[in-house]
């Protein structure tokens, strides 16, 4: 039986050393082939680098100091982020346990045992008639000193745990990218929303101005029905719009302030507890221009796509893990210690032991072959959303830049119609004033312009809805910082507190 040990010892350590147990790295053809040959978008031309694009902050091509303070302050507040960049550092941890687990495990062990108990033994003072003998109890102590050192090793001769560390990388670099992803996030959704907010303090300022005109048309009717010109029923409709420009003007208001309330949220503060001044008088979000000829390739840099990456990298060495099941585990444990029955001679006695040990799975009822069909499917699907991840992204690129190009005719369209109608109103009110036309087509001329205006404003902020779209949509950027985890500022929670 020890022959045999000893024979199979030896064939595992040849084994070891004349396998191919260099690891292999993951085929990169998969990544290359789902960008395929698309090299530019439709209707582009030329070429663009990406720094001329994709900048850190990026938010500051539409030049408003405030939309960057509240971005920054996102930045550093917002609760998305803080759990993201935990996640980072419970995966940092996680490569550390990896790399631990390739070293060998030592134990230290001291042990001190007293015992007392009783013996019977012959009266020596009569001896000699052994038929009359007392019987005596004789009551002894025993005591037992023991130091040790135990190591344990499993050695990694397949590189499975070189491939479970690896699996830990891949997911540490996933977590990175959806820190990353949630970055893009939460500065896309304050600059949207405050684009919106920046709309609702324009379209509070055109209700205001509906709200006065409409004043002024009501005070030239009560002075011409006072003077019995026209009947008491135009005066009376004159306040009926007098008033539904009031409400509307009401409804912007407590519009504005939900809005506000969900930036709030975004950056860390509760909701009512932050308050946006309302845009200065010509204070206009800038359009900013995207340029022609975006290298496809651009998009490589995208957070889902590197996340999707990594979690591909992940499947292949957890597939890798379950073909190495069937394969034999090595260890050796060695120990080593002093110990005697008198601690003053403890020094000069001891122990050192060494023993191999070898595992070979004989019989697991399928359950080895089972999850290795599991951890194949577990990789193909990861391979299938890698490529369904980069085909979607295609399909926001190329549709966001379509809708651009689309909006920015929009907006050209809508700026020379609210010109001509701005001038046809003014021609409209002097008539007016003169008695020369009805009220009717007073009202029909500053509804049309009051929703022209509206149009132009909902065009302005698509634009720039759009263009964060598309900063995202092709990777955006983000500030470098550091992932290093902290132990001594990590919050530890005691059970029961």
């Amino acid at each position: 039986m020890k022959l045999s040990f000893k024979i199979a010892y030896v064939c595992v350590l040849i084994l070891a050393t004349t396998s191919c147990a260099k690891l292999s790295e993951y085929n990169s053809s998969l990544f290359e082939e789902a960008f395929g040959k698309k090299k530019t978008w439709k209707g582009e031309s030329g070429a663009v680098s990406p720094s001329q694009i994709v900048q850190p902050d990026w938010w500051t091509q539409f030049g408003d100091l405030y939309l960057d303070h509240l971005i920054q302050e996102a930045i550093s507040e917002s609760f998305d982020l803080k759990i993201a960049l935990r996640r980072i550092q419970e995966a940092e941890l996680n490569i550390k346990n990896a790399k631990a687990r390739v070293m060998p495990s030592v134990t230290g062990s001291e042990s001190a045992s007293f015992s007392q108990y009783t013996q019977q033994i012959p009266d020596i003072s009569d001896i000699r008639n052994m038929t009359d003998t007392k019987s005596l109890l004789e009551r002894l102590n025993s005591q037992y000193f023991n130091k040790g050192i135990n190591i344990s090793w499993e050695l990694d001769l397949w590189g499975k745990k070189k491939r479970e560390y690896l699996v830990s990388n891949a997911g540490y670099e996933e977590s990175r990218a959806l820190y990353r992803a949630e970055y893009l996030k939460v500065v896309s959704e304050v600059a949207q929303s405050y684009f919106e907010l920046r709309q609702k303090d324009k379209e509070i300022g055109i209700a205001e101005k509906l709200y006065a005109d409409n004043r002024w048309r009501l005070k030239i009717y009560e002075n011409q029905y006072a003077e019995g010109i026209i009947p008491e029923w135009k005066v009376m409709r004159q306040k009926a719009e007098l008033e539904n420009a009031e409400k509307e003007l009401a409804d912007l208001e407590q519009s504005r302030k939900s809005v506000e309330n969900r930036i709030a949220s975004y950056i860390g503060k509760p909701a009512g507890e932050l308050s946006i001044p309302k845009a200065e008088q010509g204070q206009n979000i800038q359009v900013v221009r995207v340029p022609t000829g975006l290298p496809a390739d651009l998009m490589s840099r995208r957070p889902d796509i590197i996340a999707a990456k990594h979690r591909v990298i992940k499947s292949h060495h957890q597939s890798e893990i379950s073909k190495l099941a069937w394969l034999p585990t090595v260890s050796l444990t060695g120990n080593g210690g002093l110990a005697s029955s008198a601690l003053s001679t403890l020094i000069r006695q001891w122990t050192l032991g060494l023993s191999p040990n070898i595992s070979v799975p004989l019989f697991d009822g399928g359950t080895g072959k089972n999850q290795a069909a599991i951890t194949r499917l577990q990789l193909a699907t990861a391979e299938d959303e890698y490529r369904r991840t980069v085909m979607k992204a295609f399909e926001e690129i190329e549709n966001t830049l379509i809708t651009l190009h689309g909006q920015t005719r929009q907006k050209e369209i809508l700026e020379e119609k609210l010109s001509n109608l701005r001038q046809i109103q003014t021609q409209t009110r002097a008539k007016f004033e003169k008695g020369l036309i009805s009220q009717l087509e007073v009202s029909d001329i500053d509804r049309e312009l009051h929703a022209a205006e509206k149009a132009l404003l909902t065009a302005h902020r698509s634009l720039s809805d759009n263009t964060v779209t598309l900063f995202k949509a092709l990777g955006g950027g983000w500030t470098d910082i550091s992932y290093k985890v902290e132990l001594s500022k990590l919050v530890v929670i005691e059970a029961g507190k």
